[in-house]
């Protein structure tokens, strides 16, 4: 029987951050109807300093909209975010692992107000929301670990 020291990763903090993102008016085609919206949330980067933690992340969003012509039109979105959290021992050379990341609310306002009526059916220029980003992460440290071993080994 003998002993090793290896390097293993040891959970320093477990946490989360929210961000609120109200997006300035998209402008949009002239459009009639929001056919559909969809979104993902990507991390950039995160960094660790001395008791505190830096994310940042974009918002990608594909707006597929309908004119009043019948067409079916679509725009792509980025809208970077970021949050700073208070994370008690964590230090510099530590590492983030994001385990989660996502959209938790939201609410849609298109067209707000009609820009104007044409046949009795509203047509929009604009379309902008509210969004609430969770973003879970926990900072890790490697630490050194003293492992009794056993004969015979059963790691190949």
């Amino acid at each position: 029987m003998g002993t090793i020291c290896i390097k293993a990763p040891e959970v320093i903090f477990k946490g989360d951050c929210e961000v609120f993102l109200m997006t300035k008016p998209h402008r949009l085609k002239l459009f009639h109807e929001l056919k559909r919206v969809t979104k993902v949330v990507r991390i950039d980067k995160a960094t660790v300093g001395d008791g505190k933690v830096l994310v940042d992340g974009t918002l990608l969003k594909n707006v597929e909209y309908k004119r009043q012509d019948g067409v079916i039109g679509a725009v792509d979105f980025t809208i970077p975010f970021g949050c700073c959290v208070d994370t008690p021992g964590a230090l510099p050379g530590d590492w983030v692992e994001i385990e989660d990341a996502r959209v938790v609310l939201e609410e849609e306002f298109s067209g707000i107000p009609p820009r104007e009526l044409v046949d009795k059916v509203d047509i929009f220029e604009k379309f902008w929301e509210k969004v609430c980003i969770r973003v879970d992460f926990k900072v890790l440290r490697n630490v050194q670990v003293t492992v009794n071993t056993v004969e015979p080994s059963i790691c190949p």
